[in-house]
């Protein structure tokens, strides 16, 4: 048994077995724990590594029962709840935009060629539980505690990488006022920083359609303007975005809320978008085998929407999509009853499908080059059609009702004129999907938790995006890090020295540039009021 356990403990014998086996570095970790764990006789006396560390940190962070029963039941050697809890007081949880921060982007872009360095901000708010946290052993309490988290992002254009850049805390959403401030103050860092600024992006919250009007964006026909000028570069111009994704979803919702929809181009009588045609496809596809369906993908969760299912982008693009449309098509023209005004609907889910498709490219070979003709025939038809259809409701020949709401169409109006797939919030929604994961059972972390996730997954991607959350990812890659717990383990050794050591984690906390791929999956919403916001 002795020979047996040397020859496993080689390190020859793990490097076969990494080579032949597909574990992921997740596994590997594990399996190199378990092995120097069985070394030590006494458990005081392990040792970890710095990526076993942080799996731990983030595993008592989503379930600490979890983690207290694994211990105990020494399934896997873990550190002591009370060690991790001595990690997790070092991770800031201070709002804002940090100064060291940015200074240690400076020096990453540096890094980066010119054209790389070009990117858009994004900015969404998420809903924490609110809860007070005592930072001192001598602290105070405040009655009111923040409920809303406004998250900063940048996206760059070209190149792949994301990067949290600051979180501000507050008790209610943030208004519009504040929010175009510190638009314009991340603008100024992040130029400062090496940062080319293009564009922002956000979802149609009242208040970022107030933040839109102090900078001077409006999509309205008339007074049309989808950009403001640069605060630092007066030629340039700051390009404003509405989230595409957001936009389908409401599209979606106004239809299944009213019932349905008039643009009037087929004829007055045969020009209704009505939801009951999907409902009554649907009830057709039942009645045939699966592999024989025409929109095998559609399923009652797209026809009969719950709440959640309404807050869910990925049944909106669905049904929104071109076999849909050519299912509609092909019920009507085998004389289904109930489909055959079925018409409108087919068209305009097709509309929907290639305006959404020419927003949301991801493939280089699709992108838009000199004489992309497909991509500005498509767009240039999209905005012709949503004028006329405005127009129509604007002369009176169809009812407010049949029409989209203010934001969505002032969104599209803004979004349409210039838009590339990356323009979204994508990687935004997909961080706070993350942070959703990591908080277990509970979607809404309280907001101590969820400082303490922001700061840790902004500088390690361990966790994915949840099958059901914000996002789902296109591309597996190992995780990136800056981190390096020696520098914690330093804070903890030498007393006199941990003001010191702590101030140097703060800077390698702020330092990941993670690059993946991610695909538009759902996108979970908060109720959105106005109350007063606080520091």
């Amino acid at each position: 048994m002795t020979a047996y356990k040397k020859k496993a403990e080689s390190p020859l014998v793990l490097k076969t077995i990494y080579e032949n086996t597909k574990l992921t570095l997740e596994e590997k970790t594990t399996l190199e724990e378990l092995i120097k764990a069985s070394k030590v006789k006494n458990s005081k006396g392990r040792r970890y590594s710095q990526h076993w560390l942080l799996l731990c940190l983030l595993m008592h962070i989503r379930s600490p029962g979890g983690y207290k029963f694994i211990r105990n039941m020494n399934i896997l050697p873990l550190p002591t709840p009370k060690t991790i809890r001595s990690y997790l007081r070092l991770v800031d949880t201070k709002c804002g935009f940090d100064k060291n921060f940015f200074q240690l982007l400076k020096k990453k872009l540096e890094k980066k060629r010119p054209f790389q360095r070009h990117a858009v901000l994004l900015f969404d708010e998420m809903q924490p539980i609110s809860e007070t946290m005592n930072t001192k052993k001598k602290a105070t309490t405040i009655n009111e505690k923040a409920s809303h988290a406004l998250v900063f992002m940048i996206q760059a254009i070209g190149d792949s990488y994301t990067q949290p850049i600051g979180v501000f805390a507050s008790k209610g959403p943030v208004d519009g006022t504040t929010i175009a401030q510190l638009v314009i103050k991340a603008i100024i860092l992040l130029e400062k920083a090496g940062v080319y600024i293009h564009g922002l992006v956000c979802d149609g919250a009242q208040t970022n359609r107030k933040a839109w009007s102090i900078v001077g964006v409006n999509g309205n026909q008339v007074s049309f303007r989808n950009s403001f000028e640069h605060p630092l570069t007066p030629e340039r111009k700051v390009f404003v975005f509405s989230d595409t994704p957001h936009l389908i979803k409401t599209i979606r919702n106004r239809l299944f809320n009213n019932g349905a929809l008039r643009v009037i181009w087929i004829s007055p009588e045969d020009d209704s978008i009505k939801w009951e045609h999907f409902c009554v496809m649907h009830e057709e596809e039942l009645k045939l085998p699966a592999n024989l369906r025409a929109c095998p993908k559609i399923t009652n969760n797209h026809v009969n929407l719950s709440n959640t299912g309404k807050m869910r982008v990925k049944l909106a693009t669905q049904i929104f999509s071109k076999s849909v449309a050519d299912g509609l098509k092909l019920y009507m023209t085998q004389g289904t009853p109930r489909l055959q005004d079925c018409l409108a609907t087919s068209q305009f889910c097709l509309k929907i499908n290639n305006m959404f498709d020419s927003l949301n490219r991801k493939i280089p070979a699709h992108g838009v080059r000199p004489g992309s003709k497909d991509y500005y025939t498509i767009i240039e038809d999209s905005i012709r059609w949503l004028n006329d259809w405005e127009d129509n409701y604007k002369s009176g020949k169809i009812d407010s009702s049949e029409f989209l709401t203010k934001n969505t169409a002032e969104g599209l109006h803004v979004t349409l004129h210039s838009a590339l797939c990356k323009i979204n919030q994508d990687s935004l929604e997909k961080f706070f999907g993350t942070i959703r994961l990591a908080g277990g059972q509970n979607d809404h972390p309280a907001t101590p938790t969820f400082l303490q996730l922001y700061k840790l997954l902004s500088v390690y991607s361990l966790l994915k995006p949840p099958k059901y959350g914000n996002c789902s990812v296109t591309e597996d890659k190992a995780p990136i890090t800056l981190l390096t717990l020696e520098d914690i383990r330093t804070a903890y050794q030498d007393k006199h020295q941990e003001p010191r050591a702590i101030d140097h984690l703060k800077t390698r906390l702020n330092g990941l540039i993670h690059e993946t791929d991610w695909e538009i999956d759902e996108i979970l919403e908060i109720d959105r009021v106005v109350p007063r916001s606080i520091d």
